[in-house]
């Protein structure tokens, strides 16, 4: 009776469990910003001292902290060469 009662009690807070793990989940991306390359060649992406290099018609996601950031991006010609200010605008659109 007593590992019936364990079990049950378990399994009550299952959901709990994983709701909150979801929730932990989401939070460890929240300065997440997506590239994404919408041209048919590679596309090369400057942030700062960091290189990436996006495949066409792929996404790519880039944590980055509040605060300015040299950005330059690349594919056929310069797409963007600037340094932009990370703040909560950013973050909630995910983009420029």
């Amino acid at each position: 009776m007593k590992n019936k009662n364990l079990f049950f009690t378990f399994l009550g807070l299952l959901p709990a469990i994983l709701l909150f793990t979801f929730f932990l989940i989401s939070k460890s991306h929240e300065n997440d910003i997506v590239i994404y390359n919408p041209y048919s060649k590679e596309m090369i992406v400057k942030i700062d001292d960091e290189q990436y290099i996006i495949k066409p018609k792929e996404e790519f996601n880039v944590s980055l902290e509040f605060g300015k950031h040299k950005v330059y991006s690349y594919c056929d010609k310069v797409l963007v060469n600037a340094n932009i200010q990370v703040d909560n605008n950013i973050l909630e659109k995910g983009g420029f």
